[in-house]
């Protein structure tokens, strides 16, 4: 189980629609996603995005990630 409780940038600058998706997926393959328990592996994470990528995701129900 991943308990770091830090906040920490992810990504440095603006990430595109691309780069957005491969972090929503880079714990692909973690046994804590196989168990339906990831919130601790995205815990304290964060990139900023577009505001036109922003809006795209708010349109997506359900969000892509889940």
């Amino acid at each position: 189980m991943h308990t770091s409780s830090a906040i920490r940038k992810i990504f440095e600058g603006v990430a595109s629609r691309h780069e957005m998706h491969h972090m929503f997926n880079r714990h692909r393959g973690a046994p804590a996603l196989a168990d339906g328990d990831a919130g601790d592996l995205f815990a304290g994470e964060w990139f900023e995005i577009a505001e036109c990528d922003y809006e795209y995701m708010l349109d997506i129900l359900p969000p892509l990630f889940m």
